[in-house]
């Protein structure tokens, strides 16, 4: 049998009418709820010879010849392999599988989320960047990063795949991004910082880009020196990601020896958000009573990080019922008051 279905035959020992004349096989290393049995008559067309292969009964897609070639493409017995797509109709268009290339489900992931951008997405399929494509720009790929991701783009809103692998994508990615070369985890972030800086270059309207210069507020109202801002941007930036990728954060500077004030407008295409911080933190104390007859008594005073002891005391008082003016805070170390 196939390793998938490798099994123990064994003949019924019950004499049950209903399994008279037939043998009970069990698929090694399956669930007894898998166990079949199986007719005398037609063992011949249903097991064979150890080392040999089968099917069996179960629709499983097992690893049945596997091959390894230049540390990326794996083939599995079922008609495809982990450089190829796998045919069928999707739950819905664009809602498409990509293949792992190795551990790369950072650029899935990322991927992903890129291609349900509306109107990026209708950019490339509509063939529309054909027209913007900037193969001389000295700061693109020559295209070939567009190029690219249009032709991913095609696969997976085809409607012809159920799982598309982004071998080709990732192999021109490789080729301007060593560090995206191999098959390890990176990060995600970088990866599209890189995809859309190379699909902005390459699909750059801008053939020579003039000089220009930082634009100043000089007291003047924020949405003048903003348009004028963006304006002064788009000469030298000007494609489909600046349309759909890119907006403005307002920066403000004050001198604190004259007070002048500096107003800026500057571009960006990623906001870095960070994660909130939890402001309090629990306090193990054990309280001792002035009145040797009440016992110690182990308390948990949640209180802010940057706390004073001050702070500190308030809060055990509140706990203790006791004035905080009387209490004594030490740190016990070895059964002792080492500090206070």
């Amino acid at each position: 049998l196939s390793p998938v279905c490798l099994g123990s035959l064994r003949r019924a020992a019950s004499i049950n009418a209903e399994y008279m004349g037939k043998i009970l096989v069990h698929y090694i290393n399956w669930a007894q709820k898998w166990d079949e049995w199986i007719a005398l008559d037609k063992v011949d067309t249903r097991s064979t010879v150890r080392s040999t292969h089968t099917t069996g009964p179960h629709q499983h897609q097992a690893k049945t010849n596997k091959s390894y070639s230049g540390g990326s493409s794996y083939s599995y017995g079922g008609g495809w392999s982990y450089s190829s797509h796998e045919a069928g109709t999707p739950e819905g268009i664009g809602a498409v599988g990509l293949r792992n290339l190795g551990n790369t489900c950072f650029m899935n992931s990322t991927l992903q989320c890129l291609m349900q951008a509306p109107a990026l997405t209708e950019f490339f399929l509509t063939g529309k960047m054909q027209k913007d494509l900037n193969r001389d720009n000295p700061l693109g790929k020559s295209g070939r990063i567009a190029d690219e991701w249009q032709e991913l783009l095609k696969n997976v809103f085809s409607g012809d795949y159920r799982v598309v692998a982004p071998r080709s994508f990732k192999k021109v990615i490789g080729e301007f991004a060593p560090q995206f070369m191999g098959y390890q985890q990176q990060d995600s972030q970088e990866l599209l910082a890189f995809l859309l800086d190379g699909l902005h270059e390459d699909l750059n309207r801008i053939k020579k880009k003039p000089y220009t210069e930082s634009v100043e507020s000089k007291g003047r109202p924020d949405d003048e020196v903003a348009l004028e801002a963006w304006e002064t941007h788009k000469k030298r930036n000007n494609s489909i990601i600046v349309d759909t990728m890119q907006g403005q954060y307002k920066s403000k500077v004050v001198c604190p020896d004259c007070g002048k004030i500096s107003i800026t407008f500057d571009p960006f295409m990623y906001l870095s958000v960070p994660l909130p911080s939890e402001k309090y933190k629990t306090v193990q104390i054990t309280f001792v009573h002035s009145n040797p007859e009440i016992p110690p008594k182990k308390y948990g005073i949640k209180c802010l990080k940057i706390g004073s002891i001050a702070v500190l005391k308030s809060e055990v008082a509140k706990v203790c019922g006791v004035p905080a003016n009387e209490l004594v805070v030490a740190d016990v170390w070895k059964h002792k008051a080492h500090r206070g």
